[in-house]
This record gives structure tokens, sequence and C-alpha cells, in this order.
């Protein structure tokens, strides 16, 4: 069943912005923050409450817009090619601006391309599974993945995502065969009563 066995994992996460410091007049219109990630996952809510405090603070409309496609790839090149002025941001992920450029060319700069503008939160790497799973510790998870049919199945929001980079990790030390599948598309974790493996 796809619910079976799930890595969730996420990095730090920071508003960053496109071109030179911003002026003293602003923000005097809306301000739009990317988020690569699929709507609901981590990095989007901690962001929109992000959004929701500046808006009220600074008395402007914040919007948040996700595009969740190639690891946060197509966000990214869209706040580097928009007006360097302050008013399209990202929140970032780590694969943006590691993982995506290291496994091939990136449409856009990950080092020249951004200026950081603060951290937003910071996110533990969690290996969780459904309440209900036969495994109750990690060595467990393993030794069912290589007996179940398929293999482990897991829950990403895409290439190069860390939760797809650890999982990668784990099955070419163990021989653990995963099957991976975008949680952009699938949502995995909606409604399942889960649990930590130590």
């Amino acid at each position: 069943m796809i619910r079976r066995s799930l890595i969730w994992c996420g990095l730090a996460a920071a508003l960053t912005v496109s071109g030179p410091a911003l002026g003293q007049d602003y923000p005097n219109r809306q301000i739009t923050i990317l988020v690569g990630i699929a709507a609901g996952g981590i990095t989007d809510v901690t962001t929109r409450q992000y959004a929701a405090v500046l808006s009220k603070n600074m008395d402007q409309n914040i919007i948040v817009e996700n595009r969740p496609i190639a690891g946060g790839a197509v966000a990214a090149a869209a706040v580097q090619s928009a007006a360097p002025d302050g008013y399209t941001l990202l929140s970032v992920v780590g694969s943006q601006f590691a993982s995506v450029p290291a496994m091939g060319p990136a449409p856009y700069d990950p080092v020249k391309g951004f200026a950081p503008i603060s951290l937003t939160f910071r996110l533990p790497t969690l290996l969780v599974v459904p309440m209900d799973s036969p495994a109750k510790t990690v060595a467990d998870l393993l030794a069912w993945g290589t007996t179940k049919p398929g293999g482990l199945l897991l829950g990403s929001p895409g290439a190069g995502t860390p939760g797809h980079l650890l999982a990668a990790k784990i099955a070419l030390a163990t021989n653990t065969p995963i099957q991976y599948i975008q949680a952009a598309q699938h949502r995995l974790s909606a409604g399942y009563n889960t649990r930590g493996l130590c």
C-alpha cells in the first residue's frame, strides 16, 4: 500500500531576495513570496504564518504562491529573474541551493543570485511509519523493506530534496529497495497516525 512507510526530511528555511539592498520607501505595494514545495507542507505553512505577521507589522499585503516543481528550482529561477526590488521573495529549502545545482545545471545561480533576509524556521529530519506498521525500530523497517514486495515507499517533495537524498543514502548503504513518490502528487501523510523510530 502507498502509505506504508514514509521518510520526511527538511532543512532550515530562509527568505531570500534577488538583487541589491532595499530603499527606504519599501514596501509600498504587494509582496509575493514563492514557495518551491507543495501547499500544506511545513515550508508552506510556516511561510504563510511568517507572511501573516509581516503583513500586519508592515501594513502591506503579502501573498504566498506555491510552485512545487523540480525540487524548488522553478520557484528559485522565478525569483532570480524577477525585478531585483524586494517584492518577489523566495522561501528557501535546502534542495534549491545545494542538491538541485549539484545534480546538474540549475536555471539560476544559487550563490550570486540571491541575498538572505531572515531565517524563518529549523526543521529536524524524522523517520516515521504508520502506527500499525510492524516495524518498531529502524533495523526492523530495513529488514521489512528487503522482504516487502516493491520495497519501502518514500513520500518526498521531489528529486534532490533532503528526504529524497536521505532515502537514497539509506537504500545504497543497506541494499533496501525504496520507491519514490512525489508528495505534491500524493498526500501520503494526510489522515494517518504515525510514530517515530529509534
